[in-house]
């Protein structure tokens, strides 16, 4: 079941991409894109922020990693450890996995952009931060940290 969601998900990242590619092609005639290279940057950190998160939040949010905060050894239990309510839970869940999809989204609506982007980058700050609140050792942060710069990156590149 996995696989066929994972091969969905491809095929249709396939197909944004083919149709963006068409879409920076005329953009680039016209001389609003700064490079073509710059454009292939942001569609390839879209794709591995949008899929990362998908793949935590939707296909392994009870796999135990040494990410997780505290001793948790799973999302739902992170939220317990950082002392979080189960409905604050499901509101970040709902905001991750949709601003995921509308940042996947956005290769082909460029619109979408700054709000999932900048929308995520501040819910990884709010992961770093949480962290930091329990104590847990720098290098567990570094995954939200990391995915907060790429946000970052995409919002400015986008500019």
């Amino acid at each position: 079941m996995k696989k066929t969601y994972l091969t969905t998900l491809f095929i249709l990242i396939s197909i944004l991409c083919f149709s963006h590619s068409q879409t920076a092609e005329h953009n680039h005639e016209n001389g609003l894109l700064n490079t073509e290279l710059q454009a292939y940057i942001i569609i390839g950190l879209k794709i591995i922020v949008g899929l990362s998160i998908l793949n935590v939040w939707l296909i392994q949010p009870n796999k135990q990693t040494k990410w997780r905060g505290g001793s948790a050894s799973s999302i739902s239990e992170e939220f317990e450890v950082y002392g979080l309510s189960k409905l604050f839970y499901f509101a970040i869940f709902f905001l991750k996995v949709s601003l995921a999809i509308l940042l996947l989204a956005s290769i082909q609506f460029d619109v979408l952009t700054l709000a999932s982007s900048i929308g995520l980058a501040i819910l990884l700050l709010g992961s770093v931060a949480m962290h930091i609140k329990v104590k847990d050792p720098l290098i567990k942060s570094f995954p939200a940290f990391l995915f907060m710069l790429m946000n970052i990156t995409i919002a400015l590149l986008s500019l």
